[in-house]
């Protein structure tokens, strides 16, 4: 067909055709198959962020430097925004609202709380702000409508349409679907969800869970599992009203804590020591610049800067006290109630509630704050709504909120004041015939629980005589009694670093500001710790400190040290703080101790301190209140080197004498009566601690 030089120009021709075809197939297998996989991997290894690494908190200890809260590596589910051209911006909306909803059936059958706030149910959609007050409810929603630019006559349909539209989301779901995939949208958005601050959808998850979310990888896009710190508390309910919680931080905590670098998915201490000491258990939080597939997923690790741990603190708590305090408050109300069923009033049958409290005698440092019934911190998400409406209210801490009548445990008050004022000498005596009959009180004759006869300051102290004390309060009168009482710390704040109330110090200016008059008959009342009296059982402690250690009253504390955790430098201590020095002779002083010491040993204590090793004081209290007793104790020890003052209150507790049983088994656990020795730098039991 071709001949000559037309043939040699078509074999040339061919064979650089045939060369250029060798060599293209020679790349397209070197680029598909002998370098696919890396050609693959450096396509999808494009996108590079730098991602937090969370800083463990720091850890809080006893004063002994048993842990109290301590970290444990835990899983948690995030979801990070896939960045992708504007040109796949819906293709990347829809996967992620796929996967919403494929972790979402992964949560339900694997029973994984998570948190959501958009007040929608349903279907049928409706409202849901939870709560019983329909004006309230209404307002809620009108707040809420207007937050989110929403009209206020929408109705929820209208507001679940709405954000259909607004995140894009396909009809293909159902209604029930439909809306949980709108409320973690919400989440999303309230949080700022963005390519530098994933989203936190699940933490703590358990590790089948997480073998799930990795084998369906694939419809899961943008879903990630890692590691970080969990809040474990040693001792589970253990102090629970005291250490407090971490909780996630919530927008009005963001906008006044982002300049401290706090990020929307951060924890926080919600309450107790762990938001008081928020700013030294809080770390410094490294990160990691990684390359992340389309799919958010890690591919290599490019940069790496560790986290620094936060502070530890040393509290002034003693782990076995605490835990003595609480055991014995559960058990001596379940002593009570068993004992009711053979009472013919039924008395302790609502033994359900108390408190214990122990401080350091001479330093003001707070060895027990225990508050029944508790709760686990642990898991206060699951169990809110439950306590919540529980009527025994687990959630408020008795301890420092509680305010209660002191009833007999009062009468060192009056004491002190007739003593110091001279209404009384040291050795004078008061006749108790069973009754006290005072013109000025017209009708109103109180009457004691026996005849005492003629009784000293001391021995009225110790069987806690009502006549001797109607007499000396009487005598005193009311204003005398509230300016030792003040002094003393009643109707005043502890100082202590948690929430405290301040409680009321029965007086004519507390009642005329009420719309009330004071009466004759409530000058004597007020002298055995009745009438308008209502105290907190941290200010009983601190009243008996102050008592037994001559007249100092210091304002109490929980925070012993901060230490650093790397370090162990010592970055804060709390030092003794004298708040008050009390008018009280060391004569006065002598006396009211001895009737305390009476009261342990001969008195209305004997029978919960009989054989007990060390020498203590203390005074029982009844007040009547609601148709029913609650029993009070406050007391010291040992006698005659106070080191250890305590108040003990369980309401529905029939009597002092009752709960007294409480205050020996904190005593016991203080000075180590009930254990072996323990691996624990212990202090020795008689020096000051400080």
């Amino acid at each position: 067909m071709f001949e000559g030089r037309n043939r040699i120009r078509y074999f040339v021709i061919l064979g650089v055709m045939a060369l250029f075809f060798v060599a293209a197939v020679w790349r397209l297998t070197q680029l598909q198959i002998v370098q696919g996989n890396e050609f693959r991997e450096q396509s999808e290894r494009r996108f590079i962020r730098t991602l937090p690494i969370t800083a463990p908190r720091g850890e809080i200890l006893d004063r002994h430097g048993r842990p109290l809260v301590t970290n444990r590596p835990g899983f948690f589910v995030r979801f990070h925004r896939l960045d992708v051209p504007r040109n796949e911006r819906d293709w990347a909306n829809d996967q992620l609202n796929m996967s919403i909803n494929n972790i979402l059936q992964i949560a339900r059958e694997a029973n994984i709380p998570y948190t959501t706030t958009f007040p929608i149910s349903g279907p049928p959609f409706m409202f849901d702000f939870r709560d019983e007050d329909i004006e309230i409810e209404n307002q809620q929603r009108q707040t809420w409508l207007s937050q989110n630019n929403l009209n206020a006559l929408l109705t929820a349909d209208e507001v679940i349409d709405h954000f259909r539209r607004r995140y894009r989301i396909s009809e293909e779901y159902t209604p029930e679907e439909l809306r949980d995939i709108i409320s973690i949208r919400f989440e999303m958005e309230q949080r700022h969800f963005s390519l530098t601050a994933p989203f936190t959808f699940a933490a703590d998850v358990d590790m089948s869970v997480v073998q799930i979310i990795r084998e369906r990888t694939m419809d899961l896009p943008g879903v990630v599992v890692d590691i970080e710190p969990i809040r474990e508390y040693a001792n589970g309910s253990l102090a629970a009203h005291t250490l407090g919680r971490v909780a996630p931080i919530t927008q009005e905590e963001f906008a006044r804590l982002r300049e401290y670098g706090y990020g929307l998915n951060d924890l926080v201490g919600r309450d107790g020591m762990e938001r008081v000491l928020e700013r030294h258990l809080r770390g410094t939080d490294g990160h990691r610049s990684v390359e992340q597939t389309r799919a958010g997923v890690t591919a290599q690790i490019l940069e790496v800067r560790p986290p620094v741990n936060g502070h530890y603190a040393i509290l002034t708590l003693d782990l076995r006290v605490q835990e003595a305090a609480e055991r014995a408050l559960e058990q001596t109300m379940q002593q009570l109630r068993n004992d009711s069923r053979w009472d013919s009033r039924r008395r302790g049958a609502n033994a359900y509630s108390g408190a214990a409290v122990a401080v350091c005698v001479n330093t003001g440092q707070v060895l027990a704050l225990a508050t029944w019934p508790t709760y686990d911190p642990s898991n206060f998400n699951e169990l809110f709504e439950e306590m919540r409406v529980d009527p025994l209210r687990p959630m408020l801490n008795r301890a420092l909120q509680g305010t209660y009548a002191p009833g007999s445990t009062y009468k060192m008050v009056p004491a002190l004041a007739a003593l110091e004022e001279g209404i009384i000498p040291t050795n004078g005596r008061v006749w108790c015939g069973g009754a006290y009959f005072n013109p000025a009180l017209g009708n109103f004759q109180p009457r004691c629980m026996g005849v005492h006869g003629s009784l000293d300051v001391a021995q009225a102290l110790s069987v806690s005589c009502n006549v001797f004390f109607y007499n000396v309060g009487w005598r005193t009168g009311i204003d005398r009694m509230t300016h030792y009482a003040r002094q003393l710390g009643f109707g005043e704040l502890t100082g202590i670093e948690l929430d405290e109330r301040r409680g009321v110090l029965a007086s004519p200016a507390h009642t005329e500001s009420q719309g009330r008059a004071w009466m004759a008959g409530n000058t004597v009342q007020a002298a055995i710790g009745q009438t308008y009296h209502n105290f907190t059982p941290v200010q009983l402690a601190n009243f008996m400190a102050t008592i037994a250690n001559g007249g100092t009253r210091y304002r109490l504390h929980l925070t012993k040290e901060i230490r650093d955790s790397v370090t162990n430098e010592i970055i804060e201590r709390t030092e003794p703080e004298i708040k008050q020095i009390v008018d009280m002779s060391e004569e006065s002083h002598r006396v009211i101790m001895q009737g305390m010491r009476q009261a342990t040993v001969t008195g209305t204590a004997r029978g919960a301190f009989a054989g007990f090793p060390i020498a203590t004081g203390g005074k029982t209290g009844t007040a009547q209140t609601g148709g029913h007793s609650n029993g009070l104790f406050v007391g010291f020890a040992p006698f005659d080197n106070p080191q250890i003052a305590v108040a003990v209150v369980i309401e529905d507790g029939v009597g002092g004498s009752r709960v007294a049983p409480v205050a020996r088994e904190m005593f016991a656990a203080y000075f180590g009566l009930n254990e072996e020795s323990e691996d624990v730098a212990f202090l020795p039991r008689n020096t000051l601690i400080r």
